[in-house]
């Protein structure tokens, strides 16, 4: 028992220093977040409920200013982002990004997923969605071992399908970093 014990020890700091390695080796951009991860991005929101109220504000006065018909929302996409352990700023980022925040959205699908040929009943559903998809979809193994943002739009938005990656990822960080 004592032997497994410290195997299970010895495992945790190995997997620790791999960890370590791959960040180190990554110069130009830096994990910050404690939830699943995008880098170079200010303004870590809370990942506890601590200031959660705060970041609803937040979220509402950006529903509002962008005039996005996700506007109502923000208790569900803030309760589904700390369920999933992930930045809601990365998920309206992207829903930015792809739709003008549900604005050129098709059936409640505001971040283009399966080129919008996928529908929803809700935004609320599409936010579980994504959450889900991006946390336990192998396809996005890479991003959850990096945290770094250009490993997700890679996969996301590949360049094979005509998408400009680094334009993509510039704009992604812009607009987490608004919020």
């Amino acid at each position: 028992m004592q032997k497994q014990k410290i195997f299970y020890i010895v495992a945790f700091f190995a997997s620790f220093l791999v960890t370590s390695l791959i960040f180190r080796g990554n110069h130009d951009e830096k994990p910050i977040q404690k939830t699943i991860a995008v880098e170079s991005v200010t303004k870590t929101p809370s990942p506890t409920g601590i200031s959660q109220s705060q970041d609803r504000e937040k979220i509402a006065a950006y529903l509002a200013k962008h005039r996005s018909p996700m506007a109502g929302t923000e208790n569900a996409l803030l309760t589904i982002s700390s369920q999933y352990r992930i930045d809601y700023r990365l998920l309206l980022g992207i829903a930015r990004k792809e739709s003008s925040l549900g604005k050129r959205g098709c059936n409640h699908n505001p971040f283009g997923i399966a080129s919008c040929r996928k529908g929803f009943n809700s935004y609320e559903e599409a936010y579980e969605y994504l959450a889900k998809l991006l946390t336990k979809s192998a396809y996005y193994a890479d991003w959850r071992k990096t945290g770094n943002v250009y490993d997700l739009i890679k996969v996301y938005c590949p360049e094979s399908d005509g998408c400009n990656t680094q334009l993509y990822v510039s704009q992604l960080k812009q607009f987490m970093n608004e919020l």
